[in-house]
């Protein structure tokens, strides 16, 4: 277990946050795997959370977190969670990842925050693939769930081995695909 300070905190919709935090210690992991969180306003109470990003050299971490009714952590990390902040994490665990050594194409259906360890997944790849393609398919009841979606489509802008289709459920406004992913 280690600390991490939370350096930055933006709710891109009402239930979301997006942490980003600096751990005191490197912090290895693969793309794809989570770890559990210890908050200050409930010690002892932990949740497991996927990494949002690949590993990087600043030894940031962007988590994805969404409210839920009587989530304990989800809340504090949500509604009371500011930079300066600390919390703890575990160690990293989860062996969903990708094959480097496959040819094959790959496809991600996901579904809110469930994008977290996708992209953390399309972050690696795109510092390696450029032959394989990847079709992610993102899922959201109402468009401002795709918290995301500015970061999604500056990596589908950069590498034209992916693609993302985006699809609303519950949002007769959204302009784009509606229905189930």
């Amino acid at each position: 277990q280690l600390e991490a300070e939370i350096v930055a905190h933006e709710e891109p919709s009402p239930d979301i946050a997006v942490l980003r935090l600096r751990p005191d210690h490197p912090f290895p992991y693969v793309p794809g795997q989570y770890c559990s969180v210890e908050t200050p306003w409930w010690p002892r109470v932990w949740r497991s959370y996927s990494m949002a990003t690949a590993p990087r050299d600043d030894n940031l971490i962007e988590f994805h977190v969404r409210k839920i009714d009587a989530g304990w952590v989800s809340t504090a990390l949500v509604r009371h969670a500011r930079p300066g902040d600390v919390v703890r994490l575990g160690h990293p665990m989860g062996t969903m990842a990708i094959d480097r050594r496959s040819d094959r194409d790959v496809v991600c259906i996901v579904g809110g925050t469930g994008l977290a360890p996708i992209r953390a997944m399309i972050e690696d790849m795109a510092g390696w693939n450029w032959y394989r393609r990847v079709h992610v398919f993102f899922g959201v009841r109402k468009h401002e769930d795709l918290y995301d979606l500015s970061a999604l489509t500056m990596l589908e802008a950069a590498h034209e081995w992916l693609t993302l289709t985006c699809a609303v459920s519950e949002d007769p406004t959204w302009i784009g695909d509606h229905g189930l992913a």
